[in-house]
Formats: C-alpha cells, sequence, structure tokens
C-alpha cells in the first residue's frame, strides 16, 4: 500500500470513516464523465468594419458581409477559427 493509499485510508480522529469512505459515499456518485471535446481558448475583442468590409485582427484582415459597414462587431479568435458576431448575425471562417 503506498503512502497517499494509507494516508486516505486512515481514520478520522472525531469523525466516523477516512476520506476514502467520504469520497466512496459522497464525491464519487456525482462525479460526471469528462467531455469527449477538449476545451479550446478564445481570446474576445470588437472591432470596427471599415468601408471595405474588412476588419483587423492580430494583424490580419477578414472580411464581413458589407451590411455591417461602419459597425462595430465582436470577434472570437482562437488558434484556428475567426468568428465574428453582430446583432443579429454570425459568422465564422
Amino acid at each position: 500500500m503506498g503512502l497517499l493509499d494509507e494516508l486516505n485510508c486512515k481514520p478520522f480522529k472525531k469523525l466516523e470513516g477516512s476520506c476514502l469512505s467520504l469520497f466512496e459515499e459522497i464525491d464519487k456518485p456525482a462525479l460526471r464523465p469528462l467531455p469527449t471535446v477538449a476545451y479550446e481558448f478564445a481570446w474576445w475583442r470588437q472591432a470596427r468594419v471599415s468601408v471595405d468590409y474588412h476588419i483587423a485582427v492580430e494583424g490580419c484582415y477578414y472580411s464581413v458581409p458589407y451590411t455591417l459597414t461602419k459597425e462595430t462587431v465582436d470577434v472570437r479568435f482562437t488558434d484556428q477559427i475567426v468568428g465574428t458576431r453582430s446583432i443579429g448575425w454570425t459568422q465564422q471562417t
């Protein structure tokens, strides 16, 4: 038996049971499986759409629909995807 197992099985001084018995009784039934898709970190910025229908994100330019000209849009970007969002409109490239 390893040191960690020994510590977890050691009985409490003032309560019934041990860390392991409380884990088995309370925590283990409440555990859920890990998500199937890994978490992907994303950055959020705001950008103003210029008259040529482009926004600048981290030094690169992305086109958006002309109807958003001169509007401010929310931009979400990850290592692989850049997405823009305005009221009632969403695009991912």
